[in-house]
């Protein structure tokens, strides 16, 4: 029989689901089976949880898959204290294991995760996810008539590279942290760059893969917008430089005007405002 045969039979079918989350090259693997299988080679834990169904229309924004898994869940306690800065993918799988001698594993969704809610009591945690096509459906505005730089630090409009040791401090030790986590002592950093140098860019810690935006500098002190979720003292972390995204910065830190992504130059004053004198 066939996948689609199992699925459409009252008494053959019996189907199970396998999930993946993958975050800045961490997996998480779970399955809805009573015990642990194994599908292209990687072995998926049992974890009791309950999805919504899953809907199809020509509205590209809907389909918002909702899984419920237990509170104490590794993957849902990265969300407990502050949301991950890395994306995380999710990907649904489904086979029945009657389906001899290999069954076809189909995929049922991919997508982001967009959030993830605990009930009051903790004891539950809803991951809410999106599609992939959800994205399409987005109006996202492009270049802006401004004297600021659009592109983003380090893109493929930019071009500056985020590997050049002239704007990374790479495999630095963090010595201290401040109470609420947001203060970050980093040694080296006052002796090796310009002051501020890192201000308005951000914090990798290196294991696990995460980040956080850079506010200000001052010396080796960095503080970030938001604190890891946990101690980094004594972890390695790479520091990457900012920008103001102005034409100063650009050419000046960054030497790289030509790819300038804004008008300094165009006028100050809106006519249709002030009139014309």
């Amino acid at each position: 029989m066939t996948f689609v045969s199992f699925e459409g039979s009252s008494e053959s079918g019996r189907p199970i689901e396998v999930y993946k989350f993958s975050i800045a090259g961490t997996e998480y693997r779970y399955t809805s089976s009573s015990v642990a299988v194994t599908v292209d080679s990687q072995v998926y834990e049992p974890l009791a949880m309950k999805r919504n169904q899953m809907l199809q229309s020509s509205d590209r924004r809907s389909g918002t898959v909702d899984i419920q898994v237990p509170g104490g869940n590794e993957f849902a306690r990265l969300f407990i204290s502050v949301v991950p800065a890395k994306q995380v993918v999710m990907t649904v799988r489904r086979f029945h294991p009657d389906d001899l001698p290999n069954p076809e594993v189909v995929g049922l969704f991919s997508g982001k995760v967009k959030l993830v809610k605990f009930s009051a009591n903790g004891m539950l945690a809803t991951i809410s996810a999106r599609p992939d096509i959800a994205a399409a459906a987005r109006e996202w505005p492009f270049y802006k008539h401004t004297g600021g730089c659009n592109n983003d630090l380090y893109d493929h409009e930019c071009q500056v590279s985020e590997t050049d040791p002239a704007f990374r401090a790479f495999d630095f030790t963090v010595t201290a942290v401040s109470a609420d986590g947001r203060d970050i002592t980093v040694p080296g950093l006052a002796s090796g760059y310009a002051s501020e140098w890192f201000t308005g860019g951000f914090v990798e810690l290196v294991t696990p893969n995460d980040l956080r935006l850079v506010l200000s500098q001052a010396g080796d002190v960095l503080t970030m917008l938001l604190p890891f979720g946990e101690s980094i003292v004594g972890r390695k972390v790479n520091v990457f430089a900012g920008c103001a995204h102005d034409v100063t910065d650009c050419s000046v830190k960054f030497l790289n005007y030509a790819n300038y992504g804004g008008d300094p130059y165009g006028p100050k004053l809106n006519p249709f405002l002030t009139g014309i004198t």
